[in-house]
C-alpha cells in the first residue's frame, strides 16, 4: 500500500512542477516582450508590419493551396527522405506499362501458346508409337498384322515411317517456335508483374501526400503509364510549392510576432512590468518548494524499494528451505523402506537354507537331533522378529501406513518418468495418471489410464495389448533408472507385434538409441522379423531356426545347431 502511495505522491507534484514551469516560462515571455517592445518605437513595428504583409500577399499568389503549417515541416522532411526512392521506382519500370488490359491479353496468350504446345506433343507421341509399331513389321515380318487389318508389305511400311518422321520434324519445328514465342510473352508477364509491383510501392510511398496533392497525385499516375520518369518532375513541383509554403509561413510567424508586439506596446499600462516581475519570483518559490518535496518523496520511495527487495529475497530463501525439507523426507523414507525390505529378504532367505541344512543332517544321523532343536528355537525367535518387521512394514505400507503418502511421492515421481517415457512414442495424448496425495482414495496400486484428456481405464492392466506394451518397456526404463542399473540387461521378447506401423517405428527407433546411450550396456531381444534389428549396427545376432524369421539383411548371423 504505501509502495503505491508514494507513487501516487511523486506523480502528483510532478504534474504541479510541470504546471509551475509553464506558468514562468508565460511570465518570462511576457516581460521579456514588453522590455524588447520598449526599445523600438511604436513606428518601426507598424512599417515592418506593412512590410511583411506585402510579402505574404505576393507568397499566396504563386501556391496553389494552404495547409497547416505543421503539415507542411512533416512533408518537407517527407519528400526530402523519399525521393531518391520514387525516383528509384520510375527508373525501374521498363515497356510494356502495367495495366490490368495488358495482363490479361498476355495471360490469355501465354495460356493459347501452352496448350498449343500440349496439343502437339500428344500428337508426336501418338506418330511416334505408330512408327514403333511399323518398325516391329520391318523387323519381324509377318504375314498379316491383327492391329493394322492388312497384309504385310514392307515396302508400303517403309514409306509409312518416312512420312511420319517428315511429320514429327514439321511438328518439332512448330514447337521450337511456338516455345519461343511462349518465353517472349511469359517475359513480358514478368515485366507487368515487376511493374505493378513498383507501382504498389509508389502507391505506399504516395499516400503522405495524397490529401494534399490530389492534383499532382493523378498527374503521376497518368505519367507511369506513358513515361515514368516525367513523374519525377511532378515531384520536383510539389517540392517547389512545399518550399514556397515554408517561406510563407515563416513570414506569417514573423508578421504574428510584430502583431503581438504592438499589442503589448499598446496595452503596457494593464501589463505592468513590476507586477509581472513580482508573480514571476513568487511563481519560482513554489516551483522550488515542489522540486524539493518531489525529491524527499523520491528519497522515501527508494529506501522502500530497497526494504521490499529484502523482504523479496527473505521470502525466496525461506520457500527455498521448505522444498530442500519435503525433498530430504521423501528420501529418507525411501531409503529406510529398501533397508528394512533387504534386511527382513536376507534373514528370510538364510532362515530357509538353515532348515534345508537341518533336514539334510536328520537323514544322516539322529545324533543331530539336538541341534535342529536349537535350529527350530532361533526360527522361532527369528518369526517373533519378522513380527515385529511386519508391523514396521504396516507402518510404511503404502496403502495405510503412516508414511504412506511419502512413499507416494516417490511413485509419482516414478510415473512422471514412465509417461515422459510415453510421450516419446504414442502419436497421441496418452498417460499413466499418478496417485492424488492430498485426496482420500484408496493407495491400491491399480493406476487410472488417461487418451486425449479422459479417462479410459481405472486399471493400467486393462489396457489394449499395445498400450500394455509401451507402459511395460517405460516401467522397465524408468526401473533400470532409479536402480542404477547401468550394466543390467534389458530384456525385449516379441518386441512391438501388437503395436501398428507407426507405433512400432517410433518404438524400434527408441531402442535404437538405447544401444549409442551410456544407460543401457546390454540388450538382448527376441523376434521374428528382421525389421526388428536390421538398422542396428554393430549387434550380434544369433538364428535359432531359419524357418521362423525373415532376414533379408547382409548382418553376419550366427547359427545354433542342436545335439
Amino acid at each position: 500500500y504505501a509502495y503505491n502511495v508514494y507513487k501516487s505522491n511523486i506523480s502528483q507534484i510532478s504534474e504541479l512542477i510541470d504546471a509551475s514551469k509553464n506558468k514562468l516560462l508565460q511570465y518570462n515571455t511576457k516581460i521579456e516582450a514588453i522590455e524588447k517592445v520598449s526599445q523600438s518605437s511604436q513606428e518601426e513595428l507598424y512599417a515592418k508590419q506593412t512590410k511583411l504583409q506585402k510579402q505574404l500577399d505576393s507568397y499566396k499568389q504563386s501556391i496553389t493551396t494552404l495547409h497547416d503549417s505543421r503539415v507542411v515541416y512533416e512533408l518537407k522532411t517527407y519528400l526530402t527522405n523519399t525521393l531518391q526512392s520514387f525516383i528509384d521506382i520510375f527508373n525501374s519500370i521498363k515497356p510494356p506499362y502495367y495495366t490490368k488490359h495488358n495482363y490479361d491479353a498476355t495471360r490469355a496468350l501465354i495460356e493459347s501458346i501452352d496448350k498449343r504446345i500440349k496439343d502437339i506433343d500428344f500428337e508426336i507421341n501418338q506418330l511416334q508409337g505408330r512408327k514403333k509399331h511399323l518398325l516391329e513389321h520391318i523387323h519381324d515380318p509377318l504375314t498379316t498384322c491383327p492391329k493394322c487389318n492388312y497384309q504385310w508389305n514392307i515396302n508400303y511400311d517403309e514409306t509409312k515411317v518416312q512420312k511420319i518422321d517428315e511429320t514429327i520434324n514439321a511438328l518439332n519445328v512448330q514447337v521450337s517456335k511456338l516455345t519461343e514465342e511462349l518465353n517472349k510473352h511469359k517475359a513480358d508477364e514478368k515485366q507487368l508483374i515487376e511493374n505493378y509491383n513498383l507501382i504498389k510501392n509508389y502507391l505506399q510511398l504516395k499516400k503522405p501526400l495524397e490529401p494534399y496533392f490530389s492534383s499532382y497525385i493523378l498527374e503521376i499516375q497518368d505519367k507511369l503509364k506513358t513515361n515514368p520518369i516525367d513523374a519525377v518532375y511532378v515531384i520536383e513541383r510539389i517540392n517547389q510549392e512545399l518550399v514556397l509554403l515554408e517561406s510563407y509561413y515563416k513570414v506569417e510567424e514573423e508578421l504574428n510576432e510584430v502583431n503581438r508586439n504592438i499589442k503589448l506596446l499598446e496595452s503596457s499600462t494593464e501589463n505592468n512590468l513590476s507586477e509581472l516581475k513580482a508573480l514571476y519570483n513568487q511563481e519560482l518559490e513554489l516551483y522550488n518548494s515542489y522540486i524539493q518535496k518531489r525529491q524527499e518523496e523520491q528519497e522515501n520511495y527508494k529506501q522502500l524499494q530497497d526494504s521490499r527487495a529484502i523482504w523479496l529475497k527473505l521470502k525466496n530463501y525461506r520457500e527455498d528451505m521448505l522444498q530442500n525439507l519435503s525433498h530430504l523426507k521423501e528420501n529418507i523414507s525411501s531409503y529406510f523402506f529398501r533397508e528394512i525390505r533387504k534386511y527382513i529378504e536376507s534373514e528370510l532367505m538364510r532362515l530357509n537354507l538353515a532348515n534345508i541344512e537341518i533336514k539334510n543332517k536328520l537323514n544322516v544321523n539322529d545324533s543331530v537331533i539336538a541341534v535342529i532343536e536349537q535350529y527350530e528355537k532361533n526360527i522361532e525367535e527369528l518369526m517373533s522378529k519378522l513380527q515385529v518387521y511386519d508391523a514396521i512394514l504396516d507402518v510404511i505400507d503404502p496403502k495405510s501406513g503412516l508414511i504412506g503418502k511419502y512413499i507416494a511421492t516417490f511413485i509419482n515421481n516414478f510415473i512422471n518418468a514412465i509417461n515422459e517415457s510415453i510421450e516419446q512414442i504414442w502419436s497421441y495424448s496418452f498417460k499413466v495418471v499418478p496417485y492424488d496425495i492430498e485426496a482420500d482414495e484408496k493407495f491400491d496400486y491399480r493406476f487410472k489410464v488417461m487418451v486425449q484428456d479422459k479417462v479410459i481405464s481405472s486399471d493400467i492392466t486393462k489396457t489394449s495389448s499395445g498400450m500394455r506394451e509401451i507402459i511395460d518397456l517405460a516401467f522397465k526404463m524408468g526401473l533400470m533408472k532409479y536402480l542404477n542399473l547401468h550394466d543390467y540387461p534389458l530384456y525385449l521378447d516379441e518386441f512391438g507385434i501388437r503395436l501398428d506401423e507407426q507405433h512400432r517405428s517410433k518404438i524400434y527407433n527408441i531402442v535404437f538409441n538405447f544401444i549409442s546411450s551410456d544407460d543401457y550396456s546390454q540388450i538382448f531381444m527376441i523376434t521374428h522379423t528382421d525389421t526388428s534389428f536390421s538398422n542396428v549396427k554393430n549387434t550380434e545376432l544369433y538364428v535359432l531356426d531359419d524357418l521362423n524369421i525373415r532376414h533379408k539383411d547382409k548382418t553376419e548371423k550366427m547359427r545354433i545347431s542342436y545335439a
